[in-house]
């Protein structure tokens, strides 16, 4: 199912800080509520890629069970006070140049493998900003790639070009994909594990409420859980799903500068034995027609403080994108809560 919205606030690609847009309203605007687009109990895990790791590695004995790809950037509008509009990307600056076609249906293009064809993808849904949104305009796009990814295995180098950007200050753009890799039986150092794709748009706000995505329909085993919020996968600490848990809160804190969480996914081991929730077939979730919404989140009971901030360049482009790098996750067990921030690397 394929959709097109205009409305709300957004540069995707994971979790990417607006640069200059600071200003406004301390509310967290949810434009898309965060669906579930794939879920599924199987002996494997995830991993990701993006402009700073242009690979993923299947290991040997695996097949990819589902991939997705996100993608968006500044769609070349800016609105300012008094609901002027014009052609940039940042409050000041020359104006913007498009380029052909328009960020809704202009689909960007993957190859998998050293020799693979570069290839639009299907577009699954796009998101872009209305004009009276104060501040830079932006959009978003979503693509199930499970099928590029047939036979691939190993360490498979991947390619993402043909995204919408226009040029000028402040105009960006990125990516990041995520891949679900399953064996077709237990073996030698291979967990059984939950996993979970979600996609969502929301706007983050300095001083707004933290932004909570609830994930569950799992048992936790004893292991290591893994989440990644765009392309930038963690190890959540040992006490933050304890063994049992049935559900995970993972919590987007407020920072000082807006940004918008749009990827998330998140692994937790199960028990071998654990037949109560498990998935026969893992399942494609289809992608929704979203409500909008400008109403503030289900906010979690103390939203942990956000992380450092870095700024990269990120492909042969060079475009600027102002990256999160925490992520505070609250997590939910039976008769108790726990929660931690979560502070890595960066997200691209």
């Amino acid at each position: 199912m394929r959709f097109t919205r205009e409305t709300g606030i957004l540069l995707a690609t994971g979790v990417i800080l607006l640069a200059g847009t600071s200003a406004g309203t301390a509310a967290a605007e949810v434009i898309e509520p965060f669906g579930k687009r794939y879920e599924a109990t199987l002996y494997g895990d995830f991993t990701t890629a993006g402009p700073d790791s242009r690979r993923v590695v299947i290991p040997q004995g695996a097949t990819v069970a589902y991939a997705r790809l996100f993608w968006g950037g500044n769609d070349g509008t800016y609105t300012g006070p008094g609901g002027i509009r014009s052609a940039r990307c940042d409050s000041s600056g020359a104006e913007a140049t498009a380029p052909p076609g328009d960020p809704a249906t202009t689909a960007p293009r993957l190859a998998v493998g050293a020799t693979g064809t570069p290839a639009p993808v299907p577009i699954d849904s796009t998101v872009t900003d209305p004009a009276g949104v104060e501040g830079p305009h932006h959009y978003t796009g979503e693509s199930d790639v499970t099928d590029a990814f047939a036979g691939a295995a190993g360490d498979i180098p991947v390619a993402v070009d043909g995204i919408w950007t226009p040029a000028g200050k402040g105009c960006a753009a990125g990516w990041s994909l995520t891949v679900v890799y399953s064996f077709p039986a237990p073996g030698a150092g291979v967990e059984r594990r939950h996993v979970a794709v979600y996609g969502g748009h929301v706007i983050q706000r300095p001083g707004a409420p933290a932004t909570t995505v609830t994930v569950d329909g799992f048992r936790r085993a004893e292991g290591t859980a893994r989440a990644a919020r765009g392309a930038e996968p963690v190890d959540l600490p040992a006490a933050a799903i304890p063994p049992g848990a049935t559900s995970a809160e993972l919590t987007f804190a407020p920072g000082t500068a807006t940004y918008v969480p749009s990827a998330l996914t998140l692994s937790v081991p199960v028990p071998v034995q654990d037949r109560t929730r498990e998935d026969p077939k893992p399942r494609r979730k289809p992608t929704p027609t979203p409500t909008p919404s400008a109403t503030a989140p289900t906010t979690s009971p103390s939203p942990p403080p956000a992380g450092p901030h870095a700024m990269a360049e990120t492909g042969g482009a060079g475009e600027r994108l102002w990256l999160l790098g925490a992520l505070g996750v609250a997590l939910a067990a039976t008769g108790a809560v726990a929660m931690a921030a979560v502070r890595g690397g960066r997200d691209h």
